[in-house]
C-alpha cells in the first residue's frame, strides 16, 4: 500500500505542474510606438562648434541646441539657442560662431545642450542630453 501511495503522489507531482501550464495563455502583446532617436558627436573649437546629428524624427520635431564654455552644459553660453530643423531618417551637421567674439579657452571643456523638441515650440521637450568635448 505505501508502494502505491508513492506512485500517486509521484504521478501527480508530474502530472499537476504541466496541468497547470497547459491551462497558462500568454496576454502581451509585443507593440512598438513610434519615437524619436538622436545621436550627436560635438567638436568644441576656439571660436565655433560642430555637431553632427544622426537619427529618426518624427513629423513635428526638431532638434534644438546651445553650446556652453563648460562640461554639462553649465557655464556661461556661447551661442544662443539653435535649431537644426530634421525630418525622418537623418544625418545632418551644423557649425555655429560663438556670440560676440567669445572664446573657448585651450585644455578647457565646452559642452552643448540638446534639445528635441516640437517644431513650433521649443519648450515642448520629448527629451535632451547634453555632450562635452
Amino acid at each position: 500500500m505505501k508502494k502505491f501511495t508513492l506512485i500517486v503522489m509521484l504521478v501527480a507531482l508530474i502530472v499537476l505542474p504541466i496541468a497547470a501550464q497547459d491551462t497558462t495563455t500568454d496576454t502581451t502583446t509585443d507593440t512598438t510606438t513610434p519615437s524619436n532617436a538622436v545621436t550627436a558627436f560635438f567638436v568644441a573649437c576656439a571660436d565655433r562648434a560642430v555637431l553632427n546629428f544622426t537619427g529618426e524624427m518624427l513629423v513635428n520635431f526638431d532638434i534644438y541646441y546651445q553650446v556652453f564654455n563648460a562640461a554639462g552644459g553649465l557655464g556661461t553660453p556661447l551661442t544662443n539657442l539653435r535649431r537644426v530643423p530634421v525630418s525622418g531618417t537623418f544625418a545632418v551637421s551644423d557649425q555655429v560662431t560663438y556670440n560676440d567674439g567669445a572664446q573657448l579657452l585651450a585644455a578647457t571643456f565646452g559642452s552643448a545642450r540638446v534639445i528635441v523638441a516640437r517644431e513650433t515650440d521649443s519648450s515642448r521637450i520629448d527629451f535632451d542630453f547634453t555632450i562635452d568635448d
